[in-house]
């Protein structure tokens, strides 16, 4: 399995989807109570083919409701043409607000993300790309995974924001939205009963 390791200290995530319904995973109005993301057949994510990770994805559901989904075009490298990175859109998995600490011990996809064209800057493939999420030695960390099994993974690192105050209180809806304020590529996604952000920072 290739990774390109791309380590980062922080950053705001939040990610939104106007995903359609793709090749691989499927598309879904947002569900009141959802079950928690499935767990995949293959152990850890270094043992696992493309071709069976896009299987596993292709099991899962994302919510494509209007409330859940986000679009932006990536940011370009300084003096490229602004339309030279495509429109990607984030479509969450909907039982990720659902994951306990526990379930990313193995590791979940949580988000598709669909690009309108390739991307090399930011390691996606025209289409279907996915984020994992699982823990490595303690530490979160986000891959990104084309469907494109030419295109190598991208590793990202994830902080925790905070935790729920209240434990009793109702899980949100999970919802994506990419941070204009910024103008950055930043996602923001509920991780196992705490706020999670992923700084998706590009090669230099």
């Amino acid at each position: 399995m290739r990774f390109n390791r791309q380590l980062v200290v922080g950053g705001v995530l939040t990610a939104g989807l106007v995903g359609a319904i793709g090749a691989a995973g499927y598309g879904v109005r947002h569900v009141a109570e959802p079950r928690p993301t499935p767990a995949p057949r293959f152990g850890h994510l270094e043992k696992a083919s493309r071709a069976e990770i896009i299987e596993y994805a292709s099991q899962l559901a994302f919510d494509t409701s209007y409330h859940a989904i986000d679009t932006r075009r990536l940011t370009p490298a300084p003096g490229k043409d602004p339309r030279s990175e495509p429109l990607v859109t984030i479509a969450p998995e909907i039982g990720v607000t659902a994951l306990s600490d526990a379930d990313f011990t193995g590791g979940r996809i949580v988000l598709r993300l669909t690009a309108s064209g390739p991307s090399k800057r930011y390691g996606l493939a025209k289409g279907e790309n996915y984020i994992w999420m699982d823990q490595v030695s303690g530490e979160l960390r986000a891959v990104i995974i084309p469907a494109d099994s030419s295109i190598a993974l991208v590793r990202q690192s994830v902080r925790v924001l905070h935790r729920r105050l209240n434990a009793k209180v109702t899980a949100p809806r999970a919802q994506f939205r990419w941070n204009d304020l910024l103008q950055r590529e930043i996602i923001w996604y509920d991780c196992g009963g705490a706020c999670c952000e992923m700084f998706w920072r590009p090669p230099r």
